[in-house]
């Protein structure tokens, strides 16, 4: 039988994975390939 989750457990496990989606978009931001995308873009910007 599925468990019906309470509102705050539902907004908890939400966050939980909002939180873990944001964690991987840094990680990559980080690698250097795309650091140099952002960077070109960046200049053409600015």
């Amino acid at each position: 039988m599925r468990k019906i989750w309470t509102r705050n457990e539902a907004l908890s496990r939400l966050a939980d994975g909002v939180h873990l989606l944001v964690e991987r978009a840094l990680d990559h931001l980080n690698e250097p390939e795309i650091a140099a995308i952002l960077a070109r873009k960046q200049s053409r910007v600015g």
